[in-house]
Parts: structure tokens; sequence; C-alpha cells
């Protein structure tokens, strides 16, 4: 077998093993990153299992929808979406709506690219100026809304994604996943997913660092639970095929 087929396959199978070992800590704590990083493990475990399947046995529309959907929207967010959840208490939430406001620096740069899809270009805009601001705010003056914001954030983009990825008409089958079959319109969305939750998985493993030292100076008595250094290096061989 070629590497195209083995890493893909290596990789989706270390993924859902760190997802299950995630899941049964979440099970015996209970806490909020432990699942949702869970899910984010997930995802990537199942784009990196489409692409398995498309070098191995070919690809089909299908495949390809689910390829986009979940590599180009849900690996990178939902990974970052734990860390913001993890960090929610902290200041950490400033540079969350930093990244949003540079999601919607994203839409406008390459507003030039899809002159035909200036919708879409405005809703992205839109609602990444106004989770940012939503975001900041709650740092400001009540840090336990932050999680909730971005969560349902991520959730309604979410199922807007899904919606527009499997509804969309798609150019001529290439043999191998593109990203230039899907229409403009769903790209420019992908954009925002990616550039948050890459800066928020990146930034806040570096950021947590910091708020875990053994002088505990932001988060006071709270320890830092022993599956986060597993995680951390899960999330490490993420990013490096995202």
């Amino acid at each position: 077998m070629t590497p195209n087929v083995v890493l893909p396959l290596l990789s989706s199978v270390v993924s859902f093993v760190f997802a299950a070992a995630v899941l049964a800590q979440w099970s015996r704590r209970h806490r909020g990153f432990q699942l949702v990083w869970a899910v984010g493990l997930l995802w990537y475990g199942i784009s990196a299992g489409t692409e398995f399947l498309g070098s191995a046995f070919g690809w089909n529309e299908a495949l390809y929808r689910t390829w986009y959907l979940i590599g180009a929207f849900f690996v990178a967010a939902y990974l970052g979406a734990g860390t913001i959840v993890l960090l929610a208490r902290t200041r950490f939430g400033y540079f969350v709506a930093v990244s949003f406001l540079f999601g919607a620096l994203y839409a406008f740069a390459i507003r030039g690219r899809y002159p035909e899809d200036t919708t879409a270009f405005a809703v992205v805009l839109v609602a990444c100026i106004a989770a940012a601001v939503a975001i900041a705010i709650a740092t400001w003056r009540a840090r336990a809304l932050v999680a909730p914001i971005a969560l349902t954030v991520l959730g309604v983009g979410s199922v807007i994604a899904a919606a527009l990825v499997l509804r969309a008409t798609l150019d001529a089958t290439t043999g191998v996943p593109v990203g230039t079959a899907i229409p403009g319109n769903i790209r420019i969305l992908a954009g925002p997913f990616n550039i948050i939750g890459a800066f928020a998985l990146v930034v806040g493993a570096i950021f947590s660092a910091y708020v875990f030292m053994p002088k505990q100076r932001v988060l006071g008595r709270r320890s830092l639970p022993p599956v986060v250094a597993q995680i951390y290096g899960a999330l490490a061989v993420a990013v490096n095929f995202i």
C-alpha cells in the first residue's frame, strides 16, 4: 500500500483510540472539555478514515462530501472548542474574541475571489464580529458564559455547514479530493472554522501550560487533569495533518 493509503489509516486508528480514552475519562469526571475534545478526535478519525477509503477504493460523491464537511469544518473547530471550554474561566476568552475577528478579516480578504457570493461573505462577517463582541463581553463580565456562547456558535455553524455541504452542487469528479469542487459560499464559511479552531488549539496549549503551572496563579486550587497531557500529544498529531 502507498503512503496515501497507510498514513490516513494509521491516523484514523490512532484518533479513534484517543477518542475512546478521552471518553472514558469524561465518563468518570464529566468535564465538558473532555467531551468536546473526544468529539473532535472522533471527527478527525472519521475524516482520516474517509481519506483512507477514497485513496484505497476510489472516491464517490458521498465520501467526498463527508471528507470535506468533517475535515474542513469540524476537526479543528471542535478540538479548538475543547480548549476554549477548558480555559473559559480565564482571560483566554479575549484571545478567542480576537480569533473571531481574524475569521471576519479572512472573509473580508477573500471576498474578491467569489464576487457572486456577497450574501455568504456578509453573513460570515457579521456572525464573526457578533461572536467576538459577545465573547469579549462575557470574558469581561461573566466568564461562565464564554463556553456556552462558543459552543452555541459552533453548534449553529455546524448545522449550517452540514446543510450547505450536503446540498451543494459539486463540480465533476476529479478522482481526488480537492476543495475547488465545493461552491465558493461554502469555502468562505470554512475559513473561520479552521482559523478560530486552530488558533484556540495551538495558542490554548501554550496558554494552558502557563495557567496550570505549579504556582497556579490563575485557577487557584484547580489542578491539571491527568488526561490533558495525553490529549495535547494527540492534538499535536492532529495539527500536523490539518
